[in-house]
């Protein structure tokens, strides 16, 4: 590094901005900034406007609610699917007439494991797409066992297009 016994004053720059570069990118890698995660909250009888929330997560997916705020409990990762009242849904029990003795209603009943869920629950699903619904636990069926909440869609094809989903389950605690 010396010339003539003198320092080489641009390689010595050289480094220090090497160095200097070298550390900015450590930093970057190892800390990340929260992001800003857009939440659509929506229920049967009415959309509310979307909230934008800090959290730290690389995927909306990862996204969870802490089960101590806002009255939520969390239960875990279900399967969600989603019936009618007709018989191919239903079988003998295709009158539209839910377990608890309720109508079916869509955008307000589900069917569960009363096991699992208890009849009369509020319960919100936090889906994969990020958006959030609330339904009520008003039904069960011999297919609903375990971690499956089965969403209450009025029409037929619109069930089966909606398919199988998987979502994060809360009880909501009345207040």
């Amino acid at each position: 590094m010396k010339r003539n016994g003198k320092p080489n004053a641009l390689r010595i720059l050289f480094l220090v901005i090497l160095a200097a570069l070298l550390l900015t990118l450590a930093v970057k890698a190892l800390w990340a900034p929260p992001q800003q995660v857009t939440v659509k909250l929506e229920t049967a009888e009415e959309t509310t406007d979307s909230e934008v929330f800090d959290v730290e997560a690389k995927e909306p997916s990862q996204v969870r609610v802490d089960s101590s705020a806002d009255g939520l409990t969390y239960l875990g990762e279900f399967r969600v699917t989603h019936y009618c009242a007709c018989s191919a849904c239903c079988g003998q029990y295709a009158d539209g007439v839910t377990a608890t003795g309720t109508v079916a209603t869509e955008g307000r009943t589900i069917a569960v494991d009363p096991s699992v869920i208890p009849y009369g629950s509020r319960v919100a699903i936090f889906y994969d797409d990020g958006s959030i619904r609330y339904y009520t636990a008003e039904d069960s069926g011999s297919g609903i066992t375990g971690k499956t909440a089965d969403v209450f869609i009025a029409d037929h094809s619109r069930a089966r297009d909606l398919g199988v989903k998987s979502g994060s389950v809360y009880i909501v605690r009345e207040e």
